[in-house]
C-alpha cells in the first residue's frame, strides 16, 4: 500500500476514536436498540442521498452510546469520502482494522465500528463479512441509496444487515431546527399566530427543500 494512504489511515484512525460529537439535531430515524458487540450481529446500514444528513445521523448513535458509558475509544469513526485515500485498494480496509486493534488492542474485546461511504472501495462487502463472522463488534454502515438499495449490493453482504433509508428533513424536523418546535398535530389546538408562523415556515419548506446544508 501507499505509504502515504497508509499515513492518512493511520491519521483518520486515530481521529476517529477521540473526535468530539459536533452539535446535533436529532434525527427521528431510530436504529433500534444498539445490540452489544458480538459475532454475527446483524449491520446496521444507513442509506440515503448525498447530503440527506447520513453522517451526522451515526454521529447522533455514536453520542448515544458514549453517553451511555461506553469507552469512547470502544468507537471508531472512519469516513471514507476522502480523496488522500484515492486510489481506493481492497488492503485498506484491513489497514484500518489493524491500526485500530494496535492503538487499542482492548477493541479485540469488543468495540463499535462505524464505517461512513464505504461503497467506493473494492471488496467491502467480503470486508464486512468476514468482520461480522470474525469479530466481537456492532458495525453500522453508511452509504449511497443509489448503491445500497440496488442489485450492486454486494451477494455477501445480504441477509446480514438491516438496512434504513434516511430522507431530508421532513417538515415536522424542519420546524424543530429552524423554531425550536415539530408542529402540534391537533390542527385545533394551534393559535391563529401559530398558523400564519407554519405557513411561513412551510413556504421556506418548499423554497429550500429538507437538505440541512441549505437551510
Amino acid at each position: 500500500m501507499n505509504a502515504l494512504i497508509h499515513e492518512t489511515v493511520a491519521e483518520k484512525v486515530a481521529w476517529g476514536m477521540t473526535c468530539p460529537m459536533p452539535g446535533l439535531f436529532c434525527r427521528s430515524l431510530s436504529l433500534g436498540n444498539p445490540q452489544k458487540p458480538a459475532r454475527g450481529n446483524l449491520v446496521n446500514m444507513i442509506a440515503g442521498v448525498r447530503r440527506c444528513g447520513k453522517t451526522y445521523r451515526i454521529y447522533q448513535e455514536m453520542g448515544a452510546l458514549a453517553a451511555a458509558g461506553i469507552d469512547r475509544r470502544s468507537i471508531l469513526y472512519f469516513n471514507f469520502d476522502d480523496e488522500r485515500l484515492m486510489p481506493f485498494e481492497t488492503e485498506m480496509l484491513d489497514d484500518v482494522i489493524t491500526t485500530y486493534e494496535a492503538l487499542w488492542p482492548a477493541s479485540l474485546d469488543g468495540c463499535y465500528l462505524f464505517f461512513d461511504e464505504i461503497q467506493e472501495v473494492p471488496g467491502w462487502g467480503a470486508f464486512i463479512r468476514r468482520m461480522v463472522d470474525t469479530r466481537k463488534a456492532t458495525i453500522y454502515v453508511t452509504g449511497s441509496s443509489s448503491r445500497m438499495l440496488s442489485s450492486e449490493m454486494p451477494t455477501e453482504f445480504r441477509g446480514r444487515s438491516i438496512t434504513r433509508e434516511l430522507f431530508p428533513l421532513s417538515f415536522s424536523e424542519y420546524c424543530e431546527v429552524i423554531a425550536g418546535e415539530a408542529p402540534d398535530a391537533a390542527a385545533e389546538a394551534r393559535s391563529s399566530s401559530t398558523k400564519a408562523r407554519l405557513r411561513h415556515l412551510l413556504d421556506r419548506y418548499l423554497m429550500t427543500g429538507g437538505f440541512p446544508a441549505v437551510m
